[in-house]
């Protein structure tokens, strides 16, 4: 076993033993300590084997990351890859998705990863640096929007920083916005995730040409949607099914299900219509 791996997994067992699980002033007091020591001797990043199918290296700085991610939609995700592809990550956050797709299409594939929070964008830069991957992702640090505009973006949330939803919430920064059809507008696409804490919407209608162009447009669109967040901006589901209804894409949930409407927080896959790209028909990986 890697021995830095070993020490990370003795450093676990010791913090989590029967003795020390709530022996949290004491953990407080050491851990800007074991921080430096990995940082020290894991200079070329931590290994984390990502729902046991995919090595990536990650930052130091997050050690305390899980190899356990959103098995269920990773499993999909991976699945419906392949060499080659050319892949845009809207919402990357930390880039373990990004890393990880990067890996499987390969030399001659690419990643586009768009992030906007400032500390999480600096984390996926490293993560890239340290994969090697710069040659095959672009990290953009902006919003993707339906059109070339100013927004103001709540930062320092982590996973959780967003498109302005109220004038009433702190932390926000001005931030000009990109299109999926600036960025893809001589070019195709084949897959496109989304996860933007309720901007779904105006992301795919930033892509309106490159989605309505059969030759260029993904043959799947993975969505984390988030119907909570939908009213501040003037979207529901009727609205957002039926632009990708528009666009020529059926929309299903992860088990295979159509979906006719939306009320919770979850994973849609859209895809255009062919019979092997149906998420029924992807196999777990």
């Amino acid at each position: 076993m890697n021995p830095i791996r070993s020490f990370e997994r003795l450093a676990f067992s010791v913090r989590h033993s029967d003795a020390l699980r709530r022996a949290d002033g004491l953990w407080n007091g050491v851990r800007p300590y074991y921080m430096k020591i990995l940082a020290r001797v894991a200079s070329d990043g931590l290994v984390r084997h990502i729902n046991g199918t995919d090595r990536i290296l990650i930052d130091p700085g997050l050690y305390s990351m899980s190899e356990t991610y959103e098995p269920e939609v990773w499993s999909h995700i991976m699945a419906a890859l392949h060499p080659g592809d050319v892949v845009a990550d809207v919402g990357a956050c930390l880039g373990l998705y990004t890393l990880a797709i990067a890996k499987r299409v390969g030399p001659q594939g690419y990643v586009y990863a768009f992030e906007p929070d400032l500390e999480s964008v600096g984390w996926l830069r490293r993560n890239v640096h340290l994969n090697h991957l710069e040659d095959n992702v672009m990290v953009v640090s902006t919003v993707v929007a339906e059109e070339n505009k100013t927004v103001g973006f709540v930062d320092g949330r982590g996973s959780e920083s967003h498109v302005l939803h109220s004038s009433s919430e702190d932390g926000v920064r001005s931030i000009d916005t990109i299109t999926l059809d600036e960025v893809f507008a001589n070019s195709r696409l084949d897959i496109l995730k989304i996860d933007v804490e309720g901007y779904e919407e105006a992301v795919l209608r930033g892509g309106r040409h490159l989605l309505s162009d059969a030759t260029r447009a993904p043959r799947a669109i993975f969505i984390e949607v988030h119907p909570f967040a939908w009213s501040a901006f003037g979207f529901s589901s009727k609205t957002l099914l039926s632009l990708l209804t528009g666009f020529g894409y059926a929309t299903y949930d992860l088990q295979g299900n159509p979906v006719a409407d939306i009320k919770d927080y979850g994973e849609i896959v859209a895809y255009q219509s062919v019979e092997d790209d149906r998420p029924g028909n992807w196999a777990t990986s």
